[in-house]
């Protein structure tokens, strides 16, 4: 049985940061390739930092039942193909994702229990004012910046649906108490 390490967390808690730095960790992870119905940002690119789809492909995809569960979230719909989860996998790897919190109950209540189980990571702010300290750096749009925010704000009220809440107030510990959770819940080594 492998386990699938779910991350979320509101908009700007270091979520890629963190997952970037564990799969260097030499942790035995691989990461599901999610996928995303919203314009690439500078310095991502497609079918490595997500399976970029125009919105009408994505609907295309959903009305085939291409995907193992999808959301539209924040305007744009995001979702895991089958074929991502199910195929793309080598037997001898857990699997990280980063999910938003619909995505986490989705694949919990619908993954083959037979294969998968589930381990929820929330990561937290240290605060919500360093998140909007966080979310003006990265120069959201202020509409967008105050869904998020809202958004984020619901999303922290749902942390305790996980089974380890991480607050990212620096990113080295964060990194190695998330580190050390993989450890203890590894079925795999």
């Amino acid at each position: 049985m492998r386990t699938i390490f779910v991350i979320s967390g509101p908009t700007n808690t270091g979520k890629t940061t963190v997952v970037e730095r564990l799969l260097e960790s030499n942790l035995g992870l691989t990461r599901v390739i999610t996928s995303t119905s919203r314009a690439p940002r500078k310095n991502e690119v497609n079918d490595v930092d997500y399976h970029f789809f125009s919105r009408e492909e994505f609907e295309e995809k959903i009305k085939n039942n291409e995907f193992f569960e999808w959301a539209n979230v924040y305007n744009d719909y995001k979702g895991i193909l089958k074929t991502s989860l199910y195929d793309d996998i080598p037997d001898d790897k857990n699997i990280i994702i980063t999910l938003n919190i619909q995505g986490f109950l989705s694949i919990k209540e619908n993954i083959d229990k037979n294969i998968y189980r589930i381990v929820g990571i929330f990561i937290s702010p240290p605060s919500m004012e360093e998140l909007k300290n966080r979310m003006e750096k990265r120069g959201d749009k202020e509409s967008d910046a105050e869904l998020r925010f809202s958004v984020a704000t619901e999303e922290i009220n749902s942390r305790f649906l996980y089974d380890y809440n991480v607050v990212n107030d620096d990113l080295d510990k964060c990194v190695n108490e998330i580190k050390e959770i993989i450890k203890k819940e590894d079925l795999i080594s």
